[in-house]
């Protein structure tokens, strides 16, 4: 969007807070906050938990949030094509398209099923394939040809596999794609990937993801990069210059809308396949439903899963053992649906350390293991809240009842009583940290 566009988004989030607002799946909830800080954020307080939202043209839609203005101006721009109107675009994206509707019943990731069918499309229309190249080029802000072609799950000699590697005429590979919904990061993202590049002398790495999860995944996928040692440029947006190579994250959105623009002039006919598309990142970017695997449903899954509940177990055990911190074990292991809790007191506050789904899944900082500061009384005062809610946007989640949670991260490819000690020194850190900023 352009500087207006979002000038006039975060005018209208803004009256919202204080609002209550209506959603066609979590009912009706207030909102509490709006961020434009980097991304455009509804914090809605619904009654089974706080939400924090997209503030896009989908969630607007769906809300009821668009100005009728605004819905005017839009018809006027389809209608002056002169190839397709607002109601044929309705009349082909239906609630749930029939992709959409079809994915519980086909082999493959959500992400194989969204790229096989993005690739399909691009690959019907030279018009649409230059429409894909130019969106590309535009976000890395590097020029790339308008003929490049895509293809899917082009294995390399890591066994590395991107979801679309692009050649162009001479049949060099110059960019790498990578979808993603929810799922996380190989070990082969994004450094894999960057090697690849490099030893081919290509230019471009590309992530696709949802708008909700640009932001976090944006800040892991740097993250690994410097953990690499690799040279990074100064960030402009989301895009960056990683060792010479070329690398941004884009939305689904971005490509939809792209697409959808292109072939409402010049490929009318790839609409319908567009909407199939468009619906199909909507189901996944809701709390849809996703099919087992086979390889799931083994006892493999039961063991991983326990895995978070002994990290949890094993920090609180060897936090007791630090005489410094004063330590004392509250009460005894606490489960529910979301996940799994242990308290024990730190000096002066109440500490909370947790395994939570639901923060994982929703929050920007996509972190599985959480802290809570709480006062001796198990309580978190305005004045705790404030200093905690200086952490940036993918350290912190703000809890169903308003206290503010700090994420920890979990060290990856290493032994459990490492993970354990690694967390045991970010909580003392952040404890030390807030004792300082708090007083």
């Amino acid at each position: 969007m352009d500087s207006y566009e979002r000038d006039e988004l975060i005018i209208q989030g803004k009256s919202l807070i204080g609002r209550r607002v209506d959603h066609p799946r979590f009912g009706t909830g207030k909102v509490m906050d709006f961020d434009s800080s980097s991304s455009l954020l509804l914090i809605v307080q619904y009654d089974d938990k706080t939400r924090m939202m997209a503030f896009d043209e989908r969630t607007r839609e769906m809300m009821n949030l668009v100005p009728e203005k605004e819905k005017r101006r839009k018809e006027q721009i389809i209608k002056a094509s002169g190839n397709v109107y607002l109601s044929d675009w309705e009349d082909t994206e239906m609630t749930e398209s029939l992709l959409a509707h079809l994915y519980s019943r086909i082999q493959g990731s959500q992400e194989d099923v969204a790229t096989v069918s993005l690739n399909y499309i691009i690959d019907s229309s030279e018009a649409l394939n230059a429409a894909f190249n130019k969106l590309l080029s535009n976000s890395l802000k590097i020029e790339l040809d308008s003929d490049i072609k895509y293809k899917d799950q082009s294995i390399g000699q890591n066994l590395e596999r991107p979801d679309m590697s692009g050649t162009n005429k001479e049949g060099k590979e110059v960019v790498l794609c990578e979808m993603k919904f929810y799922a996380g990061l190989t070990d082969n993202q994004p450094n894999g990937y960057l090697d690849r590049l490099i030893a081919e002398d290509g230019k471009a790495l590309v992530f696709v993801c949802p708008k909700a999860r640009q932001l976090s995944l944006w800040s892991k996928i740097k993250e690994l990069c410097a953990d690499k040692g690799r040279s990074l440029s100064d960030e402009d947006g989301f895009r960056i210059t990683v060792d010479g190579i070329a690398m941004a994250i884009i939305t689904w959105t971005q490509i939809i809308e792209c697409l959808r623009l292109t072939a409402s002039s010049v490929a009318v006919t790839a609409l319908p396949d567009i909407a199939q598309l468009s619906g199909f990142c909507n189901l996944m970017d809701q709390d849809a439903f996703i099919p087992f695997t086979s390889e799931e449903l083994g006892p493999e899954s039961a063991r991983k899963e326990m895995r978070f509940y002994d990290v949890v177990d094993g920090v609180v055990d060897k936090l007791d053992t630090i005489k410094d911190l004063n330590p004392q074990k509250k009460g005894k292991q606490n489960a529910w649906r979301g996940g799994y809790w242990r308290n024990i007191n730190i000096r002066n506050h109440k500490v909370e350390v947790s395994f939570h789904r639901d923060y994982w899944r929703d929050s920007l900082a996509e972190a599985p293991i959480w802290l809570i500061i709480n006062d001796e009384e198990g309580h978190q005062p305005d004045h705790y809240k404030k200093c905690l809610n200086s952490r940036p946007d993918t350290e912190k989640h703000c809890a169903w009842d308003g206290r503010i949670m700090l994420a920890l991260r979990v060290l990856p490819g290493v032994p459990k009583d490492d993970v354990v000690d690694d967390l045991v020194k970010q909580i003392v850190n952040k404890i030390d940290w807030f004792d300082g900023a708090v007083s």
